[in-house]
């Protein structure tokens, strides 16, 4: 599924060699069932190999993950200097980050419930969430989309 998103067979190749190679490949073939395109897709998956290899290095089990996982992730990442990452662009990959706590989620992986947000999105914002949804052809929308 990598080929889809990367021209580099050494780059792909280290991707599924990486921690968690086989969850970020799956999460990579939900990004694309999701309708995401390649060069929108690119910077979560980079960004969850990253957190993957984070995950790794703290010795925090996958069955574990979740937003507090993210927070400590988050804070890594101000004074990140794994060597192959960058701490540049912390919002787009804390966001890959969250959608693959979704995605683990909705696949069983984790079990642990997504903290709600105490902040409501706009509702303009929700309904375009909703628009957007339904443009990509991706079904139904998830509960944080609609409030």
């Amino acid at each position: 599924m990598f080929e889809n998103f990367f021209n580099s067979a050494s780059h792909i190749q280290s991707l599924r060699d990486g921690p968690g190679g086989q969850l970020l490949e799956n999460f990579a073939k939900k990004l694309c069932q999701w309708g995401y395109e390649k060069i929108n897709a690119r910077k979560p998956i980079r960004g969850v190999a990253h957190f993957l290899s984070w995950r790794e290095l703290k010795g925090i089990p996958i069955s574990s993950l979740s937003e507090k996982s993210l927070e400590r992730f988050e804070r890594h990442l101000y004074q990140c200097q794994c060597p192959r990452y960058s701490r540049r662009e912390r919002r787009r990959q804390l966001g890959g980050v969250r959608l693959f706590l979704e995605y683990l989620r909705s696949a069983d992986i984790i079990t642990t419930p997504a903290v709600e947000s105490t902040v409501q999105d706009p509702v303009l914002l929700t309904e375009f969430y909703l628009w957007m949804r339904q443009q990509r052809g991706t079904g139904e929308p998830t509960q944080k989309q609609i409030g």
